[in-house]
C-alpha cells in the first residue's frame, strides 16, 4: 500500500506559518467587541452611513464668485471664489447640515431615483 509522502520542508513551514496567521486572526476576532461599553474601542470601525446629494454650482452676479446648493437641502448653501472652493466649502456645510438633522432625529432627504446628473453641451448649426 503507498502512503503519502510528507510535504517537503518549504511547504512544511508556509503550513505552520498560515496556521499560526489563522489562530492570530481567529484570537483577535474573539477580542473585538469584548470590553467595557464606554465608547468606541480602537481597531473596531465605526458604522459609517453614505447620502448623495445634488449640489449645483454658479456664478454670483457679476462677480466671480461661484455659489453653490443642493436642491434636497433647500436652507443649505455656500459659496468661494472658485469651483473648487465652492465645491470643498458645500462639502463641509452638507455635512454640518446633516449631522443637525441626525442630532435632531429629522429624516436624511435622498432622492432614490437619481442615479447621474451630467451637463449636456450640444451644437446646433
Amino acid at each position: 500500500m503507498l502512503r503519502p509522502l510528507p510535504p517537503p520542508a518549504i511547504f512544511a513551514s508556509a503550513l505552520a506559518r498560515a496556521a499560526q496567521t489563522q489562530d492570530l486572526l481567529a484570537s483577535r476576532r474573539a477580542t473585538i467587541g469584548h470590553g467595557s461599553s464606554a465608547g468606541p474601542r480602537h481597531g473596531v470601525p465605526k458604522a459609517v452611513n453614505f447620502y448623495r446629494f445634488e449640489v449645483v454650482i454658479g456664478k454670483e452676479g457679476d462677480d466671480d464668485r461661484c455659489f453653490a446648493w443642493s436642491p434636497l437641502l433647500r436652507s443649505c448653501f455656500s459659496n468661494g471664489p472658485t469651483v473648487e472652493e465652492a465645491r470643498r466649502n458645500m462639502r463641509e456645510a452638507v455635512t454640518q447640515h446633516v449631522r443637525v438633522l441626525l442630532a435632531q432625529g429629522d429624516s436624511i432627504p435622498q432622492n432614490e431615483r437619481l442615479v447621474h446628473v451630467e451637463e449636456l453641451a450640444i451644437g446646433i448649426p
